[in-house]
């Protein structure tokens, strides 16, 4: 999200800079130029500082509570599936709050051309779940094998 964002952020920012730049460099006024870009920095770190201060360090204990638990069950099973085969989830523990599951499995299996698919995230219709490889839901914090 924060590439995504700085990304935009240069795109947008870029085109007045080459034109506040040539009029600087034409009035002579290279330190002006200087102190803005370095303002311009600091206002953007301080932004970034109080947005992971706010907003992502208090969430992260939670998060990773479960990520542990969701790996430690993982490990446990120890799920395997052929190369390049279609996994779905038809539940997961984040019950459809992201593709934490989705990141975990793709790892897990450790193969490129396995796609993992979230059934709460974007629900599949029938047809989709009996054409998947494997088939895995959770239940009561326990990974099962569908099929």
């Amino acid at each position: 999200m924060a590439g995504v964002l700085f990304a935009d952020f240069v795109s947008f920012l870029a085109p007045r800079l080459v034109a506040f730049d040539a009029q600087c460099r034409s009035l002579g006024l290279a330190r002006t130029r200087s102190l803005i870009a370095g303002a311009g920095l600091l206002i953007y770190a301080l932004g970034s500082w109080s947005f992971k201060e706010s907003v992502v360090k208090p969430q992260m204990p939670a998060l990773g509570q479960q990520t542990t638990e969701v790996l430690a069950e993982v490990r446990a099973k120890n799920p395997s599936v052929p190369p390049g085969a279609t996994v779905v989830f038809l539940d997961d523990p984040w019950h459809n709050a992201g593709f934490d599951m989705a990141f975990i499995a793709e790892l897990w299996f450790r193969d490129r051309r396995t796609r993992v698919l979230l059934n709460q995230s974007t629900p599949l219709s029938p047809q989709e779940i009996a054409r998947a490889d494997a088939v895995f839901t959770w239940q009561e914090g326990k990974l099962i094998r569908v099929r």
